[in-house]
């Protein structure tokens, strides 16, 4: 699978690595903290539901996460370590 231009790497140190070339652009902050966020699925409706379904729903939290700073500056760690080596 190639890729074109605009997917390269945007610096002149990671263009001609091929194993950089494979990883996904480097993300600014607003799209990291898009990717990070998970929200749970919510409709109105559901406060109707019977408690024993309401109980099935309320698992849906268990997944939801809203990234803090530090998280942001992990992802910014990370992908400078993954990159640099």
């Amino acid at each position: 699978m190639t890729r074109d231009d605009a997917d390269l790497p945007e610096l002149p140190e990671y263009r001609d690595n091929p194993f950089i070339n494979r990883l996904p652009p480097v993300l600014s902050i607003p799209d990291a903290l898009r990717n990070l966020t998970q929200l749970p699925l919510h409709r109105e409706e559901e406060r109707q539901y019977p408690a024993h379904l309401r109980c099935h729903c309320l698992q849906r939290l268990g997944r939801y996460f809203v990234p803090l700073e530090r998280h942001l500056q992990l992802e910014v760690r990370l992908s400078a370590l993954i990159r640099q080596g």
